[in-house]
């Protein structure tokens, strides 16, 4: 159903937030989600009027922008915040 996959994609953008590798990243990930996704809902329910944008609509925003923010985060940081540069190297 709806709630297990968003449930499953919420897992696993934790786990590359906070690096896979380690024990700690997926709890840093967790909180550090929480909290982007939390400030960016509240940024924008509190700046943005209630007739140019609806609370549904906020709420995809929100996940878009959170969106776009892993995605530069798994450009300029693939290892994860915690995670180690050298664990992405293959050795040959």
């Amino acid at each position: 159903s709806g709630f297990i996959a968003k449930e499953s994609v919420v897992s696993t953008l934790e786990v590359l937030l906070g690096g896979a590798a380690t024990i700690l990243g997926p709890v840093l990930g967790s909180c550090v989600l929480w909290v982007l996704l939390t400030f960016v809902k509240e940024v924008m329910r509190n700046t943005v009027p209630e007739t140019l944008i609806s609370s549904n609509q906020i709420e995809a925003l929100g996940w878009v922008i959170v969106g776009v923010a892993l995605m530069c985060l798994v450009i300029f940081r693939p290892q994860g915040l915690l995670g180690d540069r050298k664990e992405l190297a293959f050795h040959a």
